[in-house]
């Protein structure tokens, strides 16, 4: 068996060193172990509703989401107007998380966002 040289033992030992050290580096850095991860086994839930407008959704979010969910709205059979999306989103989306909206391919609408309490965005009354 030929005898390596000095410096191939070198480059040998410096990559395997490397190697050992990105392998590490995927435990030291998985998200999953962040000083935010739940001990209590629960995980974020999302909340996955579909309507024909806004009153539709409200009715589902009531019977099927909380706060801190990520509401997936879909609208049923078609586009959904502006305003029923504009309503959905004005009393149950954190407006510190993105908001998406658009159209699939099938010319429905969906909104996502963040679900926050409904109480805090009453309309009030003078």
């Amino acid at each position: 068996m030929k005898k390596l040289s000095d410096e191939q033992i070198k480059r040998n030992v410096s990559f395997t060193v490397f190697i050992i050290l990105i392998v590490l580096s995927f435990f030291i850095f998985n998200p999953a172990w962040g000083t935010n991860h739940k001990d209590d086994g629960s995980q974020e839930q999302y909340c996955w509703i579909s309507g024909e407008n806004f009153h539709d959704f409200k009715d589902a979010i009531k019977k099927q989401c909380k706060s801190g969910d990520l509401l997936w709205a879909v609208s049923k059979g078609g586009p959904i107007n502006s305003w029923n999306i504009e309503q959905t989103i004005g009393q149950y989306c954190d407006f510190k998380s993105e908001i998406i909206t658009g159209l699939r391919d099938d010319e429905s609408s969906y909104l996502q966002c963040i679900l926050i309490d409904e109480k805090s965005r009453k309309r009030r009354v003078k």
